[in-house]
């Protein structure tokens, strides 16, 4: 026979049961660094696109205005009845020029 005392199942539970939460503890902070870390790139990458959009209005707003320019060239403030003009015109509705 050994001389070891019985086991106290509520105590074995119990460090069981603080290893685990020890265990889950640390998976939940490695998750949030991963987490972090993400949200700090997805940062970076939308401040970037979102620059790229504010680039592409300004490119977007002068385009218009050329066409615009274009569309009343010769009879400004109206728009002209050249072919050029009615081109600019169509751009500016977004549809395909017609050749009437």
């Amino acid at each position: 026979m050994t001389d070891r005392e019985p086991l106290d199942l509520d105590e074995v539970r119990l460090k069981i049961h603080r290893f685990v939460k020890l265990e889950q503890m640390e998976r939940l902070r490695d998750l949030a660094i991963r987490l972090v870390r993400e949200v700090e790139f997805l940062r970076e990458h939308a401040d970037q696109l979102f620059g790229k959009y504010v680039e592409s209005c300004d490119e977007i707003d002068r385009l218009r205005e050329a066409l615009d320019k274009l569309a009343r060239l010769g009879n400004e403030p109206e728009f002209g009845n050249s072919i050029g003009n009615d081109i600019a015109r169509a751009a500016l509705e977004g549809k395909e020029p017609t050749d009437d």
